[in-house]
């Protein structure tokens, strides 16, 4: 367990740590003065929080503020961008299918989030479930769904922007999925080494890996026209 007060008798899950090691974002089901929240209807949230490093403990921690939370809905799963200027995360609002898109807001200076919470693209987001967002060094946005073609249940789906900023998306292939639940797929940029979750023996399980084939996201590389000339 890591040290100071992240840890609760409920539910904290997917942590997102910045590159200098003081801050950490993570989830947690909906906790209040060390009680379970819950709205009227008795539904429990998932909420993103942050917490400080202070000697090696993690403290100082806080729910982060609306847009990102509410009492409505529920969001979860930060990922931090390579700049670490954008937040990736995951919510249920504003989905009349009950499922979960990807979102996107703004990181400033100090960790103040942004007011410009952003729901990403249809080449993203389905009518399924879209969950568990990891970002790589080299700008490539890893992801779970359910909605996109693929051999099952969760697949873990790789996303890239061409230079319109349209994302191409493509299966991660049949060396990670399965018929099951496949998802939280995070790799080192530099070892091209990682991990990944899932159900295929029937419980949760960590799978180690090394990335041993480019993937192919068809993106024609611009042409450069010109006159070259002795100076």
């Amino acid at each position: 367990l890591v040290k100071g007060d992240v840890n609760t008798r409920y539910h904290q899950s997917t942590p997102a740590i910045t590159k200098d090691g003081k801050t950490m974002y993570f989830t947690r089901s909906n906790y209040i003065e060390g009680k379970l929240g819950a709205d009227k209807e008795g539904t429990t949230y998932l909420k993103i929080y942050a917490a400080k490093n202070v000697k090696g403990e993690w403290k100082e921690v806080m729910e982060l503020p609306y847009p990102i939370n509410s009492d409505g809905y529920s969001s979860a799963h930060p990922a931090l961008s390579p700049d670490e200027t954008e937040l990736y995360f995951v919510s249920d609002r504003n989905n009349n299918f009950g499922n979960s898109d990807l979102y996107v807001v703004s990181l400033k200076k100090g960790g103040v989030i942004g007011n410009d919470v952003k729901k990403l693209s249809d080449e993203i987001n389905t009518l399924g479930r879209e969950t568990y967002p990891f970002v790589d060094e080299s700008g490539i946005l890893y992801f779970s769904s359910d909605g996109h073609p693929g051999f099952g249940g969760l697949d873990v789906f790789a996303a890239q922007k061409d230079v319109n900023g349209v994302y191409h998306v493509v299966n991660a292939g049949d060396e990670v999925n399965t018929i099951s639940d496949d998802f939280g797929y995070v790799i080192q940029s530099e070892s091209r080494k990682g991990f990944f979750s899932s159900n295929r023996t029937g419980n949760d399980d960590i799978y180690g890996f090394t990335e041993t084939r480019l993937l192919n996201f068809g993106i024609a590389k611009p042409l450069i026209y010109g006159i070259i000339k002795d100076s």
